[in-house]
């Protein structure tokens, strides 16, 4: 057995404790450790389905900031599998629905700002379809939410 098979008998391992234990916060970890293997293996159709899951456990936490971050993931995803329509309109209700940018569940989960990520995503999913100058207007403040993220590293470091 070699490592991604390890890693995926491991994760599914975790999947299914976790749902032995209903526990939806352990399930949600060691989803999005299966959706990150995914991604990097280039399996769009399968980190799609476990994307699905993600969301559905966050729902049923009534974790919104979980769902979001489900959300942008299957943003991504579409934008991987060429869906570049499909991937603009759940991005862009990403962006929409975020109540504020720097509100999400933070580094327990992901420590990435999701708000910042969709909007970089999203960028790349305008540039992808000829909205240049929409693409450079979206960056612009992903950069800016960026740079507040650093200062607050340095400064807490």
């Amino acid at each position: 057995m070699g490592p991604i098979e390890r890693t995926q008998f491991v994760l599914s391992t975790a999947l299914a404790l976790a749902q032995k234990a209903s526990s939806k916060d352990i399930e949600l970890r060691a989803l999005g450790a299966l959706i990150a293997m995914q991604f990097i293996n280039g399996e769009s159709d399968a980190a799609r389905s476990s994307i699905r899951r993600f969301i559905r456990s966050a729902s049923a936490m009534g974790d919104a900031a979980a769902q979001q971050i489900g959300q942008r993931l299957l943003g991504n995803a579409l934008l991987f599998a060429g869906k570049l329509s499909y991937a603009q309109m759940r991005l862009e209700r990403v962006l929409e629905r975020a109540s504020k940018p720097l509100d999400q569940r933070g580094p327990l989960l992901f420590r990435y700002d999701n708000h910042a990520m969709a909007r970089g995503m999203l960028a790349r999913v305008l540039w992808l379809r000829g909205a240049v100058d929409r693409a450079i207007q979206e960056l612009a403040p992903a950069s800016r939410l960026s740079k507040v993220w650093a200062t607050r590293f340095r400064c807490a470091g």
